[in-house]
């Protein structure tokens, strides 16, 4: 299995970058990891932090930073290591890309190299967050791929997601439901008021609405927001970790910070893109991309990206 890593995106590249490579090489000696980016800068973090025969460097010669716009900078910078590393998972010599770098500038470049798959039109991020079900996981979706999303994306998000969790939760019909600001059919948006009248009428188990502590509360498996609200949920569950660590302390907090630490997990697949693409927090040091690479081994090695499309084929696409 080969992962190709943007060594040059977030917050702390390349340093962590590199160091959560060699964390998951070093434990998985058949893994190969490519780490593209910058040669210079690269090699010279493997100087300081010892080589791994199965980690190679890919260059490329340019970077798109946290703070830029994403789909100007592509266009502008070709030779972008997001770019290389999606190129290569597109001529099969990856099979699976993880980027902390900008989420925004990962989407777009997803789209420009992968395409999106046939009956989606617009891609998402599925978090998994911990919830009282039997499986103990929510699937989130979206958590910021498409601020903007219309009533038919959210409509394929909860395609996806309903898929997406059969295939990795063995749950034949799992509960799909529409983050609103309360549980009636009334309340809410005009667009999630016509998502919930299109997910009512489709073959999925679609519960209705709930609030945001639904999420956790176990009234579902998915749950369906656009990329706005679900970014927000994202970042709140976050920051509550954070705070339950700094009051609680290490031991008494330690089981509930793990279980919403984005460390743990690694990284979130980017689902309705015609290829294996891992988003990591901006934030991410050697820890979680160690755990992003290991999540995308297992989520190429499943294929799940092939498996998600089910009562999409006939969709129709709206831009």
């Amino acid at each position: 299995m080969r992962v190709a890593v943007d060594a040059m995106g977030g917050d702390h590249a390349p340093r962590a970058l590199v160091a959560g490579c060699l964390q998951a090489a070093r434990a998985e000696p058949e893994l190969e990891v490519l780490l593209v980016g910058r040669r210079e800068p690269i090699a010279a973090e493997l100087e300081a932090q010892g080589h791994a025969g199965n980690v190679s460097i890919i260059d490329a010669g340019d970077a798109v930073r946290m703070d830029e716009p994403p789909v100007e900078t592509l266009r502008r910078r070709p030779d972008a290591s997001i770019l290389h590393a999606l190129r290569l998972l597109r001529q099969g010599e990856a099979d699976a890309v993880v980027s902390a770098g900008s989420t925004g500038a990962t989407v777009a470049a997803a789209l420009m190299t992968l395409k999106a798959q046939p009956g989606v039109s617009r891609p998402g991020i599925a978090v998994q967050l911990p919830a009282r079900n039997r499986q103990g996981v929510c699937l989130l979706l979206d958590a910021g791929a498409n601020p903007d999303s219309r009533a038919q994306h959210l409509r394929q998000y909860a395609f996806m997601g309903a898929n997406y969790y059969r295939q990795a939760f063995g749950v034949e019909s799992p509960r799909v439901a529409l983050i609103s600001i309360g549980e009636e059919e009334h309340k809410g948006t005009r667009q999630t008021r016509e998502v919930a009248g299109l997910l009512r009428v489709s073959p999925l188990d679609f519960v209705g609405n709930v609030e945001a502590r639904g999420v956790f509360d176990g009234a579902c498996e998915v749950a369906v927001a656009d990329g706005f609200v679900g970014n927000l949920i994202l970042k709140t569950v976050e920051g509550l970790g954070e705070l339950l660590l700094a009051k609680l302390g290490e031991t008494s907090a330690q089981s509930i910070a793990k279980e919403i630490d984005y460390a743990e997990f690694g990284a979130a697949p980017l689902l309705g893109i015609a290829g294996c693409v891992m988003i990591c927090h901006g934030r991410s040091r050697e820890r979680a991309i160690a755990n992003a690479i290991r999540a995308g081994v297992r989520a190429a090695g499943q294929r799940i990206h092939e498996t998600i499309l089910d009562g999409l084929e006939t969709e129709e696409v709206r831009p």
